[in-house]
């Protein structure tokens, strides 16, 4: 069985979301972790995401490294 990395974290958006905003943001997210066998969840209720991630260790470190390059 191949090694597994998981990361759950919470943010705080610095921009307001609306539905249509989150449906994109949602959608973008999905599709990059798809190219990245990465899967997991995202849950959001007043102005705080909450997010687990799992995947390839690689992956997830990049991912994360990224994440934190998110303004």
């Amino acid at each position: 069985m191949a090694p597994l990395a998981c990361v759950l974290y919470l943010s705080i958006e610095n921009e307001s979301f609306n539905e249509t905003s989150l449906k994109h943001l949602v959608y973008k997210a999905q599709e990059e972790n798809k190219n990245h066998g990465i899967t997991g969840f995202l849950y959001y209720k007043q102005n705080h995401f909450f997010q687990y991630l799992e995947g390839a260790p690689d992956d997830v470190n990049t991912l994360l490294e990224n994440l934190k390059k998110d303004t």
